[in-house]
């Protein structure tokens, strides 16, 4: 579980990098393509939320399987 978290954690990071230096070195005049890499980033955000979301669920389903009770409260 340890690793999985520590590979969403750096999908993340690398999404977050990779579109601080999209921004940056995107011509200052191409706002159009400035408004496509925000869009984009957003719709990789939503993906990757949902692909967490449906992780989570189905290891709580697996969990609840062997009878092992995972506290809610904690997330990463």
């Amino acid at each position: 579980m340890k690793k999985l978290m520590s590979f969403w954690v750096g999908i993340l990071c690398g999404l977050a990098v990779g579109a601080v230096l999209a921004l940056l070195y995107t011509p200052a005049s191409g706002e159009q393509m400035q408004k496509e890499v925000r869009g984009r980033i957003d719709q990789v955000f939503e993906e990757a939320k949902r692909e967490r979301e449906a992780t989570e669920s189905r290891l709580r389903q697996e969990a609840g399987l062997l009878g092992i009770q995972i506290d809610s409260d904690k997330r990463v």
